[in-house]
């Protein structure tokens, strides 16, 4: 169980993984005609809550992803030399 403190909120301390494996299960138990009313609306909620948590960590992958292709652009950028073994009029 994750540690947490009354102000934050627990689904923010999962994984991504272990996010999309609840909301998989929260799917199950709303597809489940047995479930009352009272109980779906409450599953539908907790789903919502942690698909924002995978939400916010997907835009986070992004950007980061996004940074390391800015720099390796700028680290891999072409620089302008002469060319060694280039061929010399005769």
């Amino acid at each position: 169980m994750a540690k947490t403190t009354k102000n934050a909120d627990p689904d923010e301390e999962i994984s991504f993984e272990t996010a999309i494996a609840k909301i998989e299960s929260i799917v199950e138990e709303i597809e489940d005609d047995e479930i009352g009313l009272d109980v779906l609306i409450t599953k539908y909620e907790e789903g919502i809550k942690t698909l924002k948590v995978c939400d916010a960590q997907l835009e986070q992958a992004r950007l980061r992803i996004s940074q390391l292709e800015e720099k390796h652009r700028k680290d891999a950028a072409p620089t302008l030399a002469p060319f060694d073994g280039a061929t010399t009029e005769s």
